[in-house]
């Protein structure tokens, strides 16, 4: 087999340059094995990167999902798995971090809030308590202690509201 080009030349002949194609035929008969044998390793190669590139991403959401479902479930000092790549997991992880870092702090906001409300729940109960006992002890007529009955449920009212915004506040922090 031989590649041939003819043309004409001036004196009116034909000029016909052929060449033989056994060396380039040859040649791209091993440029074609040597695709075939660096291919095939090629693409087992990636499919085993692909393996376990896909393994270890499912690992770190495996890490992640246990972190989320112990908050969840009320551990708000579990974190997420931190991570130092900077990729978009990574990323979304110290976003999440921070995030229950900050509600954890607006947790025991809440709880110090709740203390203080049933300290000053105290105060209104004991000025009832020493109101009634007064009116007990000093009572001349009915209307005394009539009087002295409504300041006391003007008291005990006040006391109510504070209990109520105790219960409240409990019901969102759980």
């Amino acid at each position: 087999p031989s590649r041939a080009v003819a043309c004409s030349t001036p004196q009116g002949k034909r000029l016909v340059v052929a060449r033989d194609t056994d060396e380039v035929d040859d040649l791209r008969g091993l440029i074609e094995r040597a695709l075939v044998v660096a291919t095939v390793p090629a693409i087992v190669v990636a499919l085993l990167l692909g393996i376990v590139l896909v393994r270890r991403g499912q690992g770190r959401f495996r890490e992640v999902r246990r972190a989320i479902d112990a908050v969840m479930a009320g551990d708000l000092d579990r974190r997420l798995p931190r991570t130092s790549s900077h990729d978009p997991v990574g990323s979304l992880t110290r976003a999440v971090n921070d995030m229950l870092d900050r509600l954890q702090e607006a947790i025991e906001d809440v709880r110090a809030l709740g203390d203080d409300l049933a300290h000053e729940l105290r105060t209104p109960l004991t000025r009832v308590r020493a109101r009634l006992e007064r009116g007990v002890e000093d009572a001349e007529d009915r209307m005394a202690f009539v009087g002295v009955g409504e300041r006391a449920i003007r008291d005990i009212d006040h006391a109510l509201s504070i209990v109520s915004a105790i219960l409240r506040i409990r019901a969102i922090e759980t």
